[in-house]
């Protein structure tokens, strides 16, 4: 797949120092039960993602075991991306949080609003716990829970967080399934990374995916399967609260981690055999047989079609001109709307095969023709 950063468009922002205010817009101001929101989108954006925000505040008190701060997060939304860089925001990401002004930012212009709200939230949600956040809350750890609460979605009115066939845990799977086999790190070197190793661009993708990966078997194992729970039910769930009530009384990391490790009577070897296995053997391949051969990742769109989430490199979607963000309309003159459509599709195609698609990008139609890998 291309590079996650790509693929996510989330901002590891929480790295990097306060954004500079190039510019004030004209604000409106929303005030929602935890947050005041000053956006320049429309007052419908701006409510839509305050109702999820307040679905998410009530999942990270819930998980993290934390009561709410007395103050109120604040959060920036735009509506376009010009004016969120204009503010000194970070070009290609949808939405960061700049821990020294306690800031969330973001722009109301993407169908990954709300998971990039998701994402960022958590570190936001985790430093007002820990004012320390930067140095006190081991990296692993913020970038993995926060993947973890972005892979959420709301269903019959709840929101159930921490699902593996989400867009980011699909992309994150892709990674840690192929690293975890190669055996590219040992749990214990994640464990000990900090921000400038965790960000190093060589490692990056690996990192994310093994941190996301690794926070998921927590939350999870045994059963990545849990479609009546609200929040996960696994086995290991004690080590989360532990560690991160450790980490709030600022227990240095590795001694907040063994700690964890007493609370559910285990060693990190004994961790690490049992996630790899969990990874590598029990969560389902993120690619269906159809996106294999595609060589993309893909996802039903609102707006019809489905929306490509990431690209193979060298694969027959990359060679024909497929992009991050295209939603594929049409393939070999079949309407496509969910991914039973594009397998029926590919089980009459054949390798070598020239197959034509109809795809939206932005407002435009485009004709891409890929041929097939023999």
């Amino acid at each position: 797949m291309t590079r996650l950063a790509g693929i996510l468009g989330i901002c590891i922002f929480a790295a990097a120092p306060s954004v500079s205010l190039a510019a004030e817009p004209a604000w409106k101001t929303l005030e929602t039960a935890h947050y005041r929101i000053q956006y320049t989108c429309t007052e419908t954006d701006a409510r839509s993602l305050g109702e999820w925000m307040e679905f998410l505040h009530k999942s990270y008190s819930t998980i993290l075991k934390v009561a709410p701060a007395a103050e109120k997060s604040k959060i920036c939304l735009f509506g376009n991306r010009q004016e969120f860089w204009d503010f000194g925001c970070p070009r290609g990401a949808g939405a960061c949080y700049d821990p020294g002004r306690r800031l969330l930012c973001g722009v109301f212009e993407s169908t990954r609003v709300f998971e990039e709200f998701a994402h960022e939230g958590t570190h936001e949600f985790v430093h007002a716990a820990v004012p320390k956040f930067m140095k006190a809350v081991p990296v692993w750890f913020s970038e993995g829970l926060a993947d973890c609460m972005a892979s959420s979605r709301i269903v019959s009115g709840k929101l159930h967080v921490c699902l593996h066939d989400a867009r980011i845990a699909r992309s994150r799977t892709a990674f840690a399934k192929k690293a975890l086999l190669e055996n590219a790190k040992p749990l214990r070197e994640l464990l000990e990374l900090d921000y400038g190793k965790f960000l190093k661009a060589s490692d990056i993708d690996v990192n994310y995916s093994l941190s996301w990966s690794f926070v998921h078997f927590l939350f999870c194992y045994p059963d990545p399967d849990q479609p009546d729970r609200i929040y996960p039910a696994g086995k290991y769930l004690k080590a989360i609260s532990v560690f991160f009530d450790e980490i709030r009384k600022e227990t240095p990391g590795r001694e907040a981690w063994n700690k964890a490790l007493a609370a559910i009577g285990r060693t990190t070897e004994q961790l690490e055999a049992q996630w790899k296995a969990y990874v590598t053997r029990t969560l389902p391949e993120p690619l269906s047989a159809a996106e294999a051969i595609l060589g993309a990742m893909t996802q039903p769109h609102p707006q019809g079609g489905l929306e490509v989430l990431g690209i193979t490199s060298g694969g027959p979607a990359q060679k024909g001109g497929l992009v991050d963000g295209d939603r594929i309309l049409s393939v070999a003159g079949e309407e496509i709307r969910k991914h039973e459509d594009l397998e029926k599709v590919f089980r009459k195609l054949k390798a070598g095969d020239e197959v034509d698609l109809s795809v939206a990008r932005g407002q435009e139609k485009v004709a891409i023709r890929i041929v097939l890998s023999r």
